[in-house]
């Protein structure tokens, strides 16, 4: 009889070891996601959503822009337990546009450049670009025992060759992205500039 009370009372133990175990797989399973697919969306749909929001004539300046990509990144991020969004917070004495946390972490550094001019074309402003670059990767240096990403949105037009700012320091290339969305390469440029340029004096 005891050894009888002794497999049972170590059986339902067993159970409720596995129990708990599966319990926490499923906490692990729904808590979050990883930050590979955070970077999947910022680099995948993010990036497709703030283009079409372009073309629908929904963005003309940088503050439209920062609009949408809060929009988008809240709808993403905010219904997933753990995380977190920043609209332009100090960090070390800069300031991104948008930073994604997980459990009060940092996980990605945002920054939106828009540099679309009414009437002016061949318009890439690289000083501005190189120094948004600038500004993530001394944050990324000083977060580097960490894993976050940073990624630069450039909204511009032009025909001409261009020149990432990212790609000026191969060292933390890895680290640092430049989402570029480059109107010149739309399918109905000529119709769609022409619209945009008039939407864009009748707002002013």
């Amino acid at each position: 009889m005891l050894v009888e009370k002794i497999l049972k009372v170590k059986a339902a133990k067993d159970n409720n070891r596995k129990v708990d175990n599966n319990r926490l797989l499923s906490k692990i399973r729904i808590v979050m996601p990883t930050l590979d697919k955070a970077t999947e969306f910022i680099s995948g749909s993010l990036m497709v959503k703030i283009k079409e929001d372009l073309k629908n004539f929904r963005i003309f300046n940088k503050g439209d822009l920062l609009s949408v990509a809060y929009y988008h990144s809240r709808r993403f991020f905010l219904t997933l337990p753990g995380w977190q969004l920043r609209i332009n917070p100090d960090l070390k004495g800069k300031k991104p546009d948008l930073v994604v946390l997980q459990n009060d972490e940092i996980q990605a550094l945002l920054q939106f450049e828009f540099a679309l001019v009414p009437k002016q074309f061949r318009y890439f402003p690289k000083v501005i670009f190189e120094e948004k670059a600038a500004m993530l990767k001394s944050l990324l240096a000083v977060y580097k025992d960490k894993k976050i990403k940073g990624w630069l949105f450039g909204i511009y037009d032009t025909d001409e060759a261009v020149f990432y700012p990212t790609l000026t320091d191969k060292t933390v290339a890895s680290q640092l992205s430049f989402l570029s969305i480059n109107v010149r390469e739309f399918q109905d440029y000529a119709v769609w500039r022409k619209r945009w340029d008039e939407l864009k004096e009748k707002v002013l």
